[in-house]
């Protein structure tokens, strides 16, 4: 794709709460009701003020009038984004957009949020930094919302692309007809608020939860990484393999490989490793101290649960078990291509899409892409 087109709240800003605190508290002081789940997902989430008032109000409203009366639900929205630390941008997007701009990529915004609330963005949020208030697309009450395809086909024109050259970046329903209706060459659902087969259902091409698995790791300092893989003390081990002479290691919601020699030792003992090119005559498997004796101590090593993590300089990392096992992971191991960069050993978190990666070790640098879920287990 040539251009990115960016929805914003629940997709650039992960506001759903706020929005919907908002929305509700304005609508029910108006119409004096309640307003269902299913009703509110329908009328509001996506949709432009004009028409949610429309709806909720029983009676065609103005764009100009819309505006007006939108303003005093904007009012508390913005109160309460300020007064929340979880006011700010999805977590990796700042990367992701930094990387798009390096590689000169045009991205622009198209949004049923109105001018002022893209004033109040801009300025809280430091979208300048990729984007230029001047060249997005916000409701100003001269095209129809979403689901209709106007907003869409004014941003690739803003991007001086054809819709079909374009990835659109929604979190809703009526955002993502919205696109499939204008085109668009891809849909990436946003899943801030619907789950990933409701997204799928709509007509997204692809989910993410995030900007971090998908598009942006960075360099981190050596006292991070130990920090942030130390998240595995207290998890238990549920399986052990060895495919490809990489160490898998289970531990169900989370799983660690490790790419390069790996050595089980219980009490001083090496009970077998994973492989070693010391050894390797580059023909014959049968010559390598590999991992033969892996289904022998399998269940010896199963449950086990892990007590510490002991980091050396060179970034050699032994993991030990309540069960006395001790897992090893060596870089600076006699690997033929270790002048290479080569992943070393990584931590990965298990989705219903298969693995995302956070952290990877490589025998040059260090890489992280942070979780939420997984800092929390600090």
């Amino acid at each position: 794709m040539k251009g990115i087109i960016f929805d914003f709240n629940g997709t650039i800003i992960f506001d759903k709460n706020f929005h919907d605190k908002a929305w509700r508290t304005f609508l029910e002081q108006k119409i004096q009701r309640n307003i269902s789940e299913e009703e509110f997902q329908e009328y509001v989430h996506g949709r432009s003020a004009q028409d949610i008032l429309s709806y909720f109000l029983k009676r065609e409203c103005s764009a100009s009038e819309s505006i007006l009366i939108e303003e005093e639900k904007e009012k508390i929205y913005r109160d309460l984004c300020l007064q929340s630390p979880d006011f700010h941008l999805a977590d990796g997007l700042p990367e992701f957009l930094d990387d798009l701009k390096h590689k000169k990529i045009p991205v622009t915004i198209a949004t049923a949020s109105a001018r002022k609330n893209m004033e109040f963005f801009f300025e809280n949020l430091n979208l300048s930094r990729w984007f230029d208030l001047n060249q997005i697309i916000y409701n100003d009450g001269t095209f129809p919302g979403k689901p209709a395809p106007d907003i869409f086909l004014k941003a690739a024109e803003l991007l001086h692309l054809p819709i079909s050259e374009c990835t659109v970046f929604e979190d809703a329903k009526s955002g993502i007809q919205a696109a499939k209706s204008a085109g668009a060459g891809k849909i990436v659902g946003v899943a801030s608020m619907l789950d990933e087969e409701t997204l799928f259902t709509y007509g997204a091409d692809k989910v993410i939860y995030d900007y971090l698995g998908e598009y942006s790791v960075r360099l981190c300092p050596e006292q991070e990484y130990q920090t942030f893989l130390s998240q595995m003390k207290g998890l238990q081990l549920q399986n052990i393999n060895c495919a490809c002479e990489m160490l898998t290691l289970d531990f169900g919601e989370y799983a660690f490989h490790a790419r390069e020699l790996t050595r089980v030792v219980l009490n001083n003992d090496i009970l077998f490793t994973s492989h070693d090119y010391q050894s390797w005559d580059g023909e014959h498997d049968k010559n390598n101290d590999e991992w033969y004796f892996l289904d022998k101590y399998r269940e010896a090593i199963l449950g086990g649960t892990v007590t510490e993590l002991i980091f050396t300089p060179l970034h050699d990392l032994k993991i030990c078990f309540d069960n006395h096992f001790i897992i090893e992971c060596y870089i600076a191991n006699g690997y033929h291509h270790y002048d290479d960069e080569n992943e070393q050993y990584v931590f990965f978190e298990r989705q219903k899409t298969g693995f995302r990666k956070f952290l990877a070790v490589y025998n040059k640098r260090i890489t992280i892409s942070e979780s939420k879920k997984i800092i929390n287990r600090r």
